[in-house]
């Protein structure tokens, strides 16, 4: 099984994109629940264009674990390529009531690409709430990041 989802980044790599689909979506015939199958597919999709079905890939895989971080990371990718921020803010905050974020370096791509989109959607008081409640788990890029956007 890694194996094949490990086929399917590289297929992603090399942009081509049905070859990865076909793999990741054979991966997730012989486990539905794979996690890293569904994140990769979810990252073939956005490439695509096919943003829909990114949306719905990794819904289905934040339905399984609730706090993968990867997968909202990339689903804010997605919003934000949906031009829908409000949806994403949305689904970011349920994602946040849902879990306890630690130290740590699993979650730091997620504030990445919300700090990006509070920047290009024009929501600096959003991005100051979650700076200001995650700034000590944060590292040290993303509290550049936030303040190279901000000036703060």
């Amino acid at each position: 099984m890694n194996s094949r989802t490990e086929l399917g980044r590289v297929y992603l790599e090399q942009k081509r994109y049905k070859e990865a689909e076909k793999v990741l979506l054979e991966c997730l015939q012989l486990k539905a629940t794979d996690l890293n199958s569904r994140t990769e597919l979810g990252r073939v999709f956005q490439r695509m264009g096919r943003y829909k079905d990114a949306e719905d890939v990794l819904l289905n895989l934040l339905a399984i674990d609730k706090r993968n971080y990867f997968a909202m990371a990339e689903l804010i990718s997605v919003y934000d390529k949906m031009q829908d921020p409000d949806k994403c803010l949305q689904k970011f905050n349920e994602f946040l009531a849902n879990v306890k974020i630690s130290k740590g370096r699993e979650h730091q791509a997620m504030f990445n690409n919300i700090f990006k989109l509070c920047k290009r959607y024009s929501y600096p008081e959003k991005a100051k709430e979650y700076f200001e409640k995650y700034k000590e788990i944060l590292d040290e890029r993303n509290k550049e990041l936030y303040q190279s956007l901000f000036g703060e």
